[in-house]
């Protein structure tokens, strides 16, 4: 990711950016919100992150694949260590939030049966950064905008408001 904010500062100039992301891709975006990041990166926008990969796995493996999660979390740690290089257990939003250098909204829906909402309400906990939290009752596995368009929008352009120059 870091690689591509290089690339895009290079190819387009160095603009104010936001990175965002929904489910994986928040998750993605929340582990470098303790990373050193260009000047122009502003803040971070993660909808329906989990906390870490061995906790989102594990619940998948119980919940939807239904497998023994034991056998499982060890087969793919295997795989991730050997092709990713990393083990699951290595990886948690929690704690790049714990030493978080930029602003971040975190956004959940509270009807989410795929990726627990507590799971955000446990970065956002973490998070030491200026951040901002958004529940959205109803609200299924990224559909938060769809529940709740208004309040959603509203929430997402205070928070550029707060932190984005001449928005």
């Amino acid at each position: 990711m870091k690689n591509w904010i290089h690339y895009h500062n290079e190819k387009f100039g160095t603009c104010q950016m936001i990175l965002s992301g929904l489910s994986m891709g928040a998750s993605t975006v929340l582990f470098l919100a303790d990373q050193d990041l260009p000047d122009n990166v502003k803040c971070i926008i993660a909808d329906c992150g989990f906390t870490s990969p061995k906790a989102i796995l594990d619940k998948v493996f119980r919940t939807v694949v239904h497998l023994p999660s034991g056998l499982s979390l060890w087969a793919a740690d295997l795989f991730a260590s050997m092709f990713a290089g990393f083990r699951l257990s290595q990886k948690d939003t929690r704690e790049s939030l714990k030493h978080a250098k930029l602003p971040v909204m975190m956004v959940h829906g509270l009807a989410d049966d795929f990726v627990p909402y507590t799971m955000t309400v446990q970065g956002y906990d973490s998070c030491i950064s200026d951040k901002a939290l958004l529940l959205v009752e109803g609200a299924g596995h990224g559909t938060s905008f769809l529940v709740d368009k208004e309040r959603y929008t509203k929430s997402v352009i205070s928070f550029l408001e707060k932190h984005l120059e001449n928005f």
